[in-house]
């Protein structure tokens, strides 16, 4: 049955076995090898179409959005409706779509820059 120690004879144990590790001779040898080997097993993974598109801040990903809907507003509208105002409110509403999708792409990455530094 393993002894009682006292709290004095217990902090002494803990310093005593820091003071040890402290001169261990390989420790930055192993560190370094183990972050070798971390960095080996990063390079080797490769990047997926999802995470690249992770990478992209959120006003670049809805602008794009905004992009594609608002040419084929602009396209199809004078198309399907057929007035004389259909190709100014077609390019009026293509410009409307692109301010709304840079705008609320430039809001969500606000929130996560907020939520990052919180």
């Amino acid at each position: 049955m393993p002894e009682k120690l006292t709290p004095e004879q217990e902090n002494l144990r803990r310093l005593r076995e820091r003071q040890l590790s402290a001169r261990d001779p390989h420790e930055k040898q192993r560190k370094f090898q183990q972050f070798a080997a971390k960095r080996e097993r990063n390079r080797n993974v490769g990047v997926s179409i999802p995470e690249m598109w992770a990478t992209i801040p959120q006003i670049w990903r809805w602008g794009l959005g905004g992009l594609i809907l608002a040419v084929v507003t602009a396209i199809l509208l004078p198309r399907y409706w057929i007035s004389e105002w259909a190709n100014t409110i077609g390019i009026v509403l293509a410009i409307f779509i692109l301010m709304m999708s840079f705008t609320i792409g430039k809001a969500l990455d606000l929130r996560d820059n907020i939520k990052k530094n919180l």
